[in-house]
């Protein structure tokens, strides 16, 4: 199947009202909807946000909140969440198989630690990475081969006679981090994507490009075009 996810996950058990942690967030006038499974949640319609919990984090879905973060800078988001959740891991997940379209982003007290995100349209698949890489990286690191011009080609489930591209492994990168906080791979996971419900709210919320104009990044984004 074609995945298109963004959701954020906080590592983290601690317990803030939703109307509270909204608001933080600036989803302005949530107005409670009806909860669904994570499968649904994963990839909200626009003006909607789900908040919930598995394996002791923290879930929130939004269709544009994990992609603000996909840049070398700490997004207003990230930002914010730190503030409210000190001392653990944010994680943003953002995924658009069909276009080959992926990126993470891992801050930890208003610092990013961790970035990686590719698309089709790069040269080599990967636009931007940061950080050190995650032991929930390593074994695909360890299936793939740095060519001459510094980009990487993947072995993948036991195929000697194909090589992957890194835009073509990005899903893969995507699930095996995202397991790095909720247990297993959110692709396989039955009690996540079918059985685990988040709560749903409508919204209004301020534009992306005001939230980024607050932070004045430094960097740009020019895979925004998948959006």
């Amino acid at each position: 199947m074609g995945w298109r996810v963004s959701f954020i996950i906080v590592s983290s058990s601690a317990s803030i009202e939703d109307r509270e942690l909204l608001q933080r967030l600036d989803f302005r006038t949530p107005m409670p909807i009806a909860p669904e499974p994570f499968e649904i949640t994963c990839n909200p319609p626009e003006g909607q946000v789900f908040i919930g919990a598995f394996n002791g984090c923290v879930l929130i879905c939004a269709q544009e909140i994990a992609y603000e973060s996909m840049q070398y800078d700490v997004a207003p988001t990230e930002q914010i969440l730190s503030e409210i959740y000190p001392d653990t891991e944010i994680a943003s997940f953002w995924l658009l198989s069909g276009t080959n379209s992926w990126g993470y982003s891992i801050v930890k007290n208003g610092q990013k630690i961790r970035l990686r995100a590719g698309n089709v349209q790069e040269l080599d698949g990967l636009e931007m990475e940061s950080g050190t890489p995650l032991p929930e990286e390593e074994e695909l690191f360890a299936h793939s081969i740095l060519t001459e011009g510094g980009s990487r080609r993947y072995k993948l489930d036991g195929d000697t006679d194909y090589e992957y591209e890194e835009e073509q492994v990005g899903e893969n990168f995507v699930f095996e981090v995202a397991a790095r906080y909720l247990g297993c791979r959110f692709d396989g996971c039955d009690e996540l994507l079918f059985e685990t419900e988040l709560r749903g709210y409508s919204y209004e919320r301020e534009s992306d490009s005001e939230l980024h104009s607050k932070t004045k990044p430094t960097s740009q984004r020019s895979w925004w075009k998948f959006w």
